[in-house]
């Protein structure tokens, strides 16, 4: 037997033997396919040496690996390697002779008891989701839980008169864990009056998402960064940005969020050019000066980028103060795409301009001219065409195709219109997208800076967007049936679209041009919630939007701005 066919031998035994959990037994497969790669999956168990080991320790190195990914790698190899001596596939463990990364010693960093009540009471209770949250959040702070074990708690785990729990630790063993009153309160309303409207018909998961199937690891860590900063615990949190991912965040929660010029920070060295480049990565932050010097850690190419913006002259951070001089800006009182603007945007809007005209800035109602259906649907048809393929390389990557309640009922439904486009339909929605940014850059050309919402409407509550009712029936057929083509034909991805961007308007066209973009929140509804304000600056020009956005920082600042809902 080859190596491939002893790493699979050795992952059955792990599945069996040892009842390891799949994210530990894909990271096993990862650490020693890796190694097979290295040698060559076709060799045989005695072509594995210590000088082949420390080679793939000095490639790992190269490649940029930390030290505790590659102690971690060593030991998936020196287990691996302990079963080939013990099933007499060879003689000796090589491993033995290879040193093991030196780790440093750290301290854990801990969370204050302000900073916890504050991320506890985070979530909205009044709503479903934020319910779901709150439960979560409760019993794992109650009970210590791990993160897995928590997401992987079944209905029968949890005895709500008795206030106990029995997660399934490390190699499926059970305990009993006490929990409070409280966190068991949060529970009981989640299961009643939550579960039964989210799960799908016969998922014992505990915890499920709102799409259906079970809350996921990434998912749970999503939703605490997304709290953490939200509350101020946290300065910054990561985030991406395809349609506008960063900045609708930021103007739902009160933050900076900056989508920076395409290129601008580095996406490898596993990933290219996601969404054909309408993806970017940044953070969300709660100043404009943290923001600023997050890009400077972070801008630079990566190794094998094709396509990099010019540096700036100097830091982005020592820009926070400078002035931006008399600037240009243009905005708009009308959507570029939605069919129309809520009036507590348009008047938040209103005020932000005359902010502008009191800082010196010649402000101009202008808007590019765009064709707002042809757009829409030619990024959805990208973004379709992306997810099929992406589903295919992960699927192939992971030797399997997605089990049931992995994928989202929306991620479904895109996979399945991208199976159904042609080669012909995606070239067109990219010329569609490319011709569509040369007019906003030629529009660009007048003006300095684009004022507009950052999105049509206030934050709606959370899980209005979900499809429901007739829309998700609508989906389950166009997933279950051979209807994607005939929906193609009928107009119904054109139709789609532009529903989506009702809400989301404008954000997606800094996306299509690769120019940078940042929401500020610069106002508020009558009710309270933050409205964002986006501003567009040409390509590559960072150095505008930060010097702009520190200036209505410093005239109107936001950082002490609390929503009622987290003052308590």
């Amino acid at each position: 037997m080859d190596l491939q066919g002893w790493i699979d031998a050795y992952l059955d035994h792990l599945r069996v033997e040892r009842s390891l959990a799949s994210n530990t037994l894909e990271a096993y497969a990862r650490d020693l396919n890796a190694l097979a790669a290295h040698v060559g999956g076709g060799a045989p168990p005695g072509a594995i040496g210590a000088e082949a080991i420390a080679s793939l320790m000095v490639e790992n190195v190269r490649r940029g690996f930390g030290a505790r990914s590659s102690a971690r790698q060593l030991s998936a190899i020196r287990g691996w390697l302990r079963f080939l001596v013990r099933e007499r596939a060879i003689t000796e463990d090589p491993s033995k002779l290879v040193d093991r990364p030196k780790l440093a010693h750290k301290l854990p960093r801990v969370m204050s008891f302000e900073q916890v009540e504050r991320l506890l009471g985070a979530p909205d209770v009044a709503t479903d989701r934020g319910a779901l949250h709150a439960a979560m959040l409760h019993l794992m702070y109650a009970s210590g839980l791990r993160v897995t074990e928590l997401c992987t708690l079944r209905i029968g785990d949890i005895d709500l008169e008795r206030g106990l729990v029995a997660p399934r630790g490390k190699g499926g063993k059970r305990r009993l864990v006490p929990v409070g009153e409280v966190a068991m309160d949060h529970a009981s309303r989640y299961l009643r009056d939550v579960r039964p409207k989210y799960a799908q018909a016969g998922e014992r998961v505990l915890f499920v998402s709102p799409r259906g199937g079970a809350f996921t690891r990434e998912g749970f860590w999503r939703m605490v960064r997304r709290y953490s900063v939200a509350a101020g615990i946290v300065p910054l949190a990561h985030a991406s940005d395809g349609l506008g991912s960063i900045r609708i965040p930021a103007a739902c929660c009160g933050l900076v969020g900056l989508k920076p010029t395409r290129g601008r920070n580095p996406l490898g060295p596993e990933v290219n050019d996601p969404w054909m480049g309408l993806v970017v990565e940044h953070v969300v932050s709660r100043s404009v000066r943290d923001c600023a010097a997050a890009l400077d850690a972070t801008a630079g190419p990566d190794p094998g980028t094709q396509n990099f913006p010019p540096p700036p002259p100097r830091p982005y951070l020592d820009e926070v103060g400078a002035p931006p001089g008399k600037l240009r800006i243009a905005f708009s009182r009308t959507p570029l795409i939605a069919s129309t603007y809520a009036p507590e945007i348009v008047a938040a809007l209103d005020a932000t301009a005359g902010l502008l005209s009191s800082l010196g800035h010649e402000l101009t109602e202008a808007k590019p001219a765009l064709d707002g259906a042809a757009f829409a649907s030619a990024l959805l048809t990208v973004i379709a065409a992306e997810t099929a393929g992406d589903v295919e390389y992960y699927s192939s990557a992971r030797g399997r195709k997605p089990r049931r309640g992995e994928l989202e009922l929306a991620t479904r439904g895109l996979r399945k219109l991208g199976y159904a486009m042609s080669a012909v339909d995606l070239s067109n929605a990219v010329r569609t997208l490319r011709s569509q940014a040369r007019a906003v850059g030629r529009f660009m050309e007048n003006y300095d800076v684009f004022l507009t919402p950052t999105l049509a409407k206030p934050p709606v509550p959370l899980g209005s967007l979900m499809p429901s009712g007739a829309e998700a029936r609508g989906l389950r057929t166009l997933v279950n049936l051979p209807v994607a083509k005939a929906f193609l034909r009928s107009g119904g991805l054109e139709k789609t679209a532009l529903k989506v961007y009702e809400f989301v308007d404008g954000t997606p066209i800094a996306n299509a041009t690769g120019a940078p973009a940042i929401s500020l929140p610069l106002a508020r509804s009558p009710d309270g919630l933050p409205l964002g304000m986006m501003l567009t600056a040409r390509f590559a020009d960072e150095t505008t939007l930060i010097r702009l956005a520190a200036q209505l920082e410093e005239a109107a600042p936001w950082f002490d701005r609390r929503p009622p809902i987290l003052r308590g």
